[in-house]
């Protein structure tokens, strides 16, 4: 039979005949194709590794899924950091990371923080490459293990650059199809699938073991052909072979019939599932799910033509169970189906064109379910259908079960266990025992069409049902006495509540307002209207408000106040303003259906729309909850269930920081991945970057939507509606912080992924070069206010030395002047004198005689002190030894002189200029010191020359020298001083004075 759909009829009237479960009731399907960027369909090994991704071989290459895109690793020959060449085969990741997978080639490793590969060639024994095929299948932190065509099963220690053979000469096939060794490191043994047989590997004693060969020494003694294999617990495996599926521990060997064609039907793939059963890929029959206890089949997955939730094909190459217990499945070569539970996401009930006892697309208005559990639901063109929750079969009613219409405007299932179909045709009530229903018309003249329009049912009491029409409202009584109760000319739109704790009813008006009532048993009376001009639709009391729903957003009505206190439109969050029915959750949160999607409102007053859902119209009158976590709405084309807890409380998916550009190129040499680091330094002219992030939520079907910042650029999110290249350019030097979330299928925000970010600034911007150059600026202001000073020092030294030399140079002229004209004038007034005297001895003669003769000697005294000394000739200390004598003899106060130390020479000019410091301190000790001793001492130090003066006068007051200008005396001490740069201290009281000069040498 090659028709595609006559086999498909075929198979599901003999699945339905020998009661074989084909159900999906616990898991939805989502397909992954090369559309998605899958690199090609036929995927044989899949990993989930630490960081979340989900990893696919291909015969083109490495495949990593990235949320809702795959991003593929191709060899490339003129790249030498990509993976090796041809079909991947094996894939294992290490404790760091690291992933190791085999090629056709040569033995490649991925690395995580570079994000590029590093190829391992086997060599013969002159260093030539020999290309040949590889398989990893176990990697430590220093060894992986592989298959070889050439060599066998092989060690690869990677830190220490060694191979090693572990097993030489296995008769191995690569097959791409099968699961061919399982490494039980726990146990110590690895099992290795043979062409026909197994082989069992102990590591430890290196022992061989052989099951299920044609060999002598084979443990079992039946020979089977193996096609795959999984570890099973406690050392065994699961096999599978041309006669079904077999477990095997030690010598312990049991084989299951799972009842399949084996001559044309093959067991590729097995693996240990979720709830400890066996799932199992055939090449023909799907997938089967096997009670490992009893060999049962429990359950199968196949390809159905007409079901959007069934497999891509029936042909499974691989299966591979994640740390979530979802199922990923490759269908060779159509790609990847992904098998997650059913309860992550609302799901809508599955049609089938050739089921009539589906919904096949038609809209749903009125759910209840009913004593037995099962949940009734109406269509508008089609019936009634009644469901079972727990296998997810439908059975349809419609006018052959009495029926007088097809249209349905409400359910209600009494608390006696009666149901009631609400219909344009009068009021149905189902009968079980006789599988019919019978109709019940309203009698009313004026518009009996409208008045059997049924819009809502409600239990007033046990006995009591109030109807709301399409023209008026009317109770009936023991389900036969009907009773007209109010405004027949109004058209009830069917939302109706009832407070049974302040005694009052509430019921919508189309187009008109809202109704309230008073209760009081079966008695009613109306109160009041409000809500002028709206539609309500729905209701929910939460304390002392009231929530409506109408067609003009949600309102929050106080009931005692009876008062709107506010409404909630498109502009707070609501999807839309046509708001369809309010259930509440576990949470107390309210679950909404609008015309244009499902969103929940907590209890803070804020709504969080579902993303998924968000282009589905509801129908209103179409919501159910069966218990708090368990929501049915009616669709314009379905039904769906949705579980609150399940989807508000599902683990976010992760964010991850995908690859880092600097200056558009890649960032590969970063210490740690981008998305392992927490902190990002840059240069100060590395400042353009960009982050291409992904979020790893594999259940979405709509494009991924991410908000991202950058804290210290601004605070404002930036919302990114794809897969987003985070970009920003020209950052300025300091610290920042990225955030990025995105928006999971539950519709909640993820928490934010941070990355700190450091730019540098740049080396004339930081602190120790602006030190630097503020201490060069201060050095550099230090030394020109130096040699400006020592400039003025010199000038000034200069002017010192001119006018000292102009000084000396007076001095030898009017000495000189003294000693050739007032010396012989006086000479010869001697002379004269001397003849008068001799002549005539007058004593007034002999006084002037005298006081010509003092004078003569003074003006050579003052001549000799003008004259310059000649220290070219004379040295210092004899200088000023016999200047000291001088001042002793000619006062009465007695002088010491000392002079210590070896006589340094000191120039003739500096010399002169010390001898006239000494000579003024000497007059000033002769003139006013009043001293009985004084003392001159010099010392001649090695660098330079001190003299110390000090006499036991009366001193002098410092200060007040200092205001009359210090005397004469005084300043040219210290003009002289300066000009040698010499050092001077001058310290006087009442005790006498000392005054110390340490003259450095030339």
């Amino acid at each position: 039979m090659k028709h595609p759909l006559l086999r498909y009829l075929l198979v599901w009237i003999i699945n339905l005949a020998i009661g074989l479960p084909t159900l999906y009731a616990q898991y939805t399907i989502k397909h992954f194709t090369t559309k998605d960027g899958l690199s090609q369909g036929s995927v044989y090994y899949f990993l989930e590794d630490s960081r979340g991704y989900m990893w696919m071989t291909s015969q083109n290459g490495l495949n990593r899924l990235e949320g809702s895109r795959f991003r593929t690793y191709a060899h490339a020959d003129n790249d030498p950091g990509s993976i090796g060449k041809g079909e991947v085969r094996g894939l294992v990741e290490a404790p760091n990371g690291d992933l190791w997978v085999g090629t056709e080639v040569c033995l490649s490793r991925y690395v995580r923080r570079t994000n590029r590969f590093q190829n391992y060639y086997l060599v013969d024994g002159r260093g030539k490459r020999q290309f040949s095929q590889n398989r990893s299948f176990f990697v430590d932190d220093s060894t992986v293990w592989f298959l070889n065509s050439l060599r066998g099963v092989l060690c690869f220690n990677f830190r220490r650059n060694k191979l090693y053979t572990l097993l030489p000469n296995v008769p191995y096939d690569f097959t791409p199809i099968s699961r061919e060794v399982v490494m039980d490191k726990l146990n110590g043994q690895l099992w290795l699938r043979l062409p026909k047989g197994l082989l069992r590997y102990d590591l430890r004693t290196k022992q061989q073991y052989y099951y299920l060969t044609s060999r002598t020494d084979d443990r079992i003694g039946k020979e089977r052909v193996l096609y795959a294999l999984c570890e099973g617990p406690g050392g065994s495996v699961w096999i599978s072979t041309n006669k079904g599926v077999g477990y095997l521990k030690a010598q312990e060997y049991r084989e299951y019939n799972i009842g399949i064609n084996t001559e044309d039907d093959v067991v590729y793939t097995l693996t240990p599932g979720p709830d400890s059963l066996i799932w199992i890929g055939t090449s023909r029959s799907g997938i089967l799910v096997m009670d490992p206890k009893t060999g049962q089949i429990k359950q199968q997955f196949r390809r159905s033509p007409l079901q959007a939730n069934s497999l891509a094909d029936n042909h499974i190459s691989e299966l591979f169970v994640d740390r979530k217990g979802w199922i990923w499945v490759n269908l060779d070569p159509k790609g990847v189906d992904l098998l997650y539970p059913i309860s992550l996401k609302p799901m809508f009930t599955e049609d089938s064109p050739l089921d009539s006892t589906d919904f096949n697309g038609y809209s749903v208005r009125g759910i209840a379910q009913d004593k037995e559990g099962y949940l009734w639901a109406g269509t508008v063109i089609d019936g009634v259908r009644r469901i079972n929750l727990a296998t997810g079969q439908m059975k349809r009613y419609s006018t052959k079960e009495g029926l007088t219409s097809y249209w349905v405007g409400s359910i209600m299932c009494s608390s006696s266990g009666q149901v009631f179909i609400g219909t344009n045709g009068g009021l149905a009530s189902w009968n079980p025992s006789r599988q019919r229903f019978t109709t019940q018309k309203i009698p009313n003249r004026a518009d009996p069409v409208k008045a059997n329009v049924i819009r809502n049912i409600y239990e007033l009491t046990p006995s009591v049902y109030l109807l709301a029409t399409s023209a008026g409202m009317y109770t009936i009584h023991h389900g036969q006495r009907l009773r007209y109760l109010y405004d027949s000319t109004s058209t009830y739109s069917g939302a109706l509540y009832h407070d049974r704790e302040n005694g009052l009813l509430f019921v919508g008006r189309r187009d008109r307002d809202l109704q309230c009532f008073s209760v009081r048993g079966t008695s009613i009376r109306h109160l009041y209207n409000t809500l002028p001009g709206y539609s309500p639709t729905s209701f929910h009391k939460q304390g002392e408000w009231l929530w409506i729903g109408t067609d003009n957003g949600l309102v929050k009505y106080h009931i005692q106040k009876r008062q709107v206190i506010r409404r909630f439109t498109r502009q707070d969050g609501l999807p839309d303003n046509s708001v369809f029915s309010l259930l509440p959750d576990a949470d107390g949160d309210l679950w909404i259906s609008t015309n244009h999607g499902l969103a929940i409102f907590d209890r803070k007053e804020r709504f969080t729309v579902l993303p998924e859902m968000a282009d589905i119209e509801f129908m209103s009158y179409a919501a159910y909850q069966t218990d708090a976590d368990h929501l049915f709405f009616g669709t314009t084309t379905s039904l769906y269930q949705v579980h609150p807890s399940r989807i508000k409380h599902m683990k976010p998916p992760i964010v991850r920081l995908v690859q880092l550009s600097v200056n558009d190129q890649p960032a590969n040499e970063l210490p740690k991945t981008i998305d392992e680091s927490d902190t990002l330094r840059l240069a100060y002219n590395q400042n353009n970057i960009s982050i291409q992030v992904a979020a790893l939520d594999y259940l979405s079907s709509i494009p991924p939507h991410y908000q991202y910042r950058l804290l210290g650029q601004s605070n404002q999110w930036i919302n990114s509606e794809a897969n987003p290249q985070i970009r920003y350019t020209n950052l300025s030097p300091g610290w920042y912080g990225l955030q990025v979330k995105a928006l999971a299928s539950n519709g909640l925000w993820t928490p934010a992924k941070t990355l700190s970010i450091y730019v540098d600034q740049p080396f004339w911007q930081r602190w120790w070069f602006q030190l630097l150059i503020a201490i060069g600026v201060l050095g550099l202001g230090y030394w020109l206010v130096k040699v400006y000073l020592h400039r003025k020092q010199q000038v000034q030294r200069r002017l010192t030395s001119q006018l000292m030399a102009a000084q000396e140079s007076e001095r030898h002229r009017i000495a000189q002047d003294l000693h050739d004209d007032v010396g012989n004038t006086l000479a010869a007034a001697k002379g004269i004198l001397g003849r008068v005297v001799s002549q005539k001895k007058s004593p007034d003669v002999m006084k002037a005689q005298s006081l010509i003769e003092k004078a003569g000697q003074d003006l050579r005294t003052i001549s000799h002190n003008l004259m310059p000394v000649e220290f070219e000739t004379y040295a210092l200390s004899y200088v000023v030894r016999q200047a000291v004598e001088k001042a002793g003899e000619a006062s009465g106060i007695q002088f010491d002189f000392l002079s210590v130390g070896q006589e340094e020479h000191i120039s003739p000019e500096r010399s002169l200029v010390i001898y006239r410091i000494i000579n003024e301190l000497l007059n000033n000790i002769l003139k006013h010191s009043g001293a009985q001793t004084a003392s001159i001492q010099m010392l001649y130090q090695p660098e330079s020359f001190v003299l110390t003066v000090e006499d036991d006068g009366h001193g002098f007051n410092k200060q007040n020298n200092s205001q009359k200008g210090r005397g004469i005396g005084l300043k040219n001490i210290n003009s002289r001083a300066n000009y040698l740069s010499a050092r001077l201290e001058i310290s006087s009281n009442e005790s006498g004075t000392s005054i110390i000069l340490e003259v450095p040498y030339d």
